[in-house]
């Protein structure tokens, strides 16, 4: 049995890729620990479904607690708790998750020996670049929250890492280009659903409300910014009503984007027409998929979303719903490939107008979202990706670290 400390910038819990990555290490034989950031004062120390959670010091107040918590990339503290993680529970490899704490991760595993993987579940310097774009800098992020300076530490830490997991092939495709790759392996293990948890949804009033609408329903179900396209989709819905008919679109979420949709929507008469319903806990989510028609990845292109596979489009598909995205290379090459929907240049109204009025056929819709189905049944799904995902550690743990 190997005994492995995955590291997370946030709060724990609750994140659903770490928590699939803990279970699927948890499950096959590994002695699996998180250390984690503690945000509202929670005990440090924690068991929770076989995982053991280390969270940093409560500190005196919110200020003292955020000062210590903070994901500096060289922090002491992060550095302190990793490496203290490892040697209680005799650990024998650290996997970090994305950039910001790399370099803290990277020192731990220089002290104590063992090695040390990425987990990147974004392109970090891209995603940070696109916040800027879409929706403004906070005080500081000139300082601490940097595109150019991210890149650079990109760039420097990547080589350095035992392994780096993306998400997607594109992703790989873009670390393999930052290593080499006989030093730091990469692999994919992707954002894939648990197919037995995520069809057993609980009910809500919110997907009674969704089942009570008439018409054609769209779904989106995500953070709510203006780099996710909503926008576009609120300024098509006229269009695609002229040529459908009755057109709802649902979303699911919540974020700093969400006041601005509502405006935008009352301000084009739309009220009636966009249903936000807010943050909705996960297992409440399966059952509003199967309460909808057509299910959106909107997102606006750039390096990030280029490189990139959301969890939710895996949802859609196991809810046999066809898909329509934008035109990144990711997303466009996934619904070719699965055949599981339709694609769009990100800001083109017309053209979503048209994908969304061939989408209202129900045996179009059909087709595509049984098409989707059984690709998450046969292939994309995180049984299959646990297997990668324990395969890649049993390979770094078989090398060792490096020189």
């Amino acid at each position: 049995m190997s005994g492995v400390v995955y590291v997370f910038q946030d709060h724990y819990p609750w994140d659903i890729r770490a928590e699939k990555f803990l279970n699927a290490l948890s499950s096959n034989g590994n002695s699996t620990s998180i250390v984690s950031r503690n945000r509202t004062g929670e005990p440090v120390r924690e068991e929770l479904d076989g995982v053991t959670i280390r969270r940093l010091p409560r500190g005196w107040g919110p200020v003292t607690r955020h000062l210590l918590n903070f994901p500096a990339f060289f922090s002491p503290i992060w550095i302190n708790a990793i490496v203290r993680a490892v040697r209680v529970q005799n650990a024998d490899l650290i996997i970090v998750r994305d950039l910001p704490l790399g370099p803290a991760a990277y020192w731990a595993g220089k002290q104590t020996g063992v090695p040390v993987v990425m987990d990147m579940a974004e392109d970090y310097p891209a995603m940070i670049s696109a916040i800027w774009e879409y929706d403004g800098r906070a005080p500081f992020d000139v300082l601490v929250r940097n595109p150019s300076f991210l890149r650079k530490l990109e760039h420097w830490i990547l080589p350095k890492m035992d392994g780096v997991i993306g998400v997607s092939e594109a992703s790989a495709a873009r670390v393999r280009g930052l290593v080499d790759t006989a030093k730091t392996r990469v692999g994919v293990v992707g954002n894939t659903p648990r197919i037995d948890k995520h069809m057993a949804g609980e009910e809500s009033a919110v997907a009674e409300k969704v089942r009570e609408i008439t018409g054609l329903k769209l779904l989106y179900v995500g953070w709510v910014t203006a780099g996710r396209g909503l926008s576009t989709v609120v300024q098509a819905l006229p269009e695609i009503q002229r040529r459908v008919g009755k057109v709802t679109l649902v979303v699911i979420g919540d974020g700093i984007g969400l006041e601005a949709l509502r405006q935008e929507a009352e301000q084009a008469g739309l009220s009636d027409s966009v249903y936000l319903a807010g943050w909705l806990d996960q297992q409440y989510v399966p059952n509003v998929i199967a309460a909808t028609d057509v299910c959106l990845v909107p997102h606006y292109v750039d390096a990030h979303i280029d490189t990139t596979l959301p969890n939710k489009i895996y949802d859609y598909m196991l809810h046999s719903k066809p898909v329509v995205v934008t035109h990144s290379i990711s997303l466009r090459e996934f619904v070719e490939d699965n055949q599981c929907g339709l694609w769009y240049h990100d800001k083109d109204l017309q053209e979503l107008a048209k994908v969304i009025s061939q989408l209202a056929d129900p045996d179009v819709a059909q087709r595509y979202g049984r098409k989707g189905h059984e690709a998450v049944q046969s292939k994309l799904n995180w049984a299959a990706d646990a297997d990668v995902l324990n395969d890649f550690v049993a390979t770094i743990l078989e090398h060792g670290p490096r020189d």
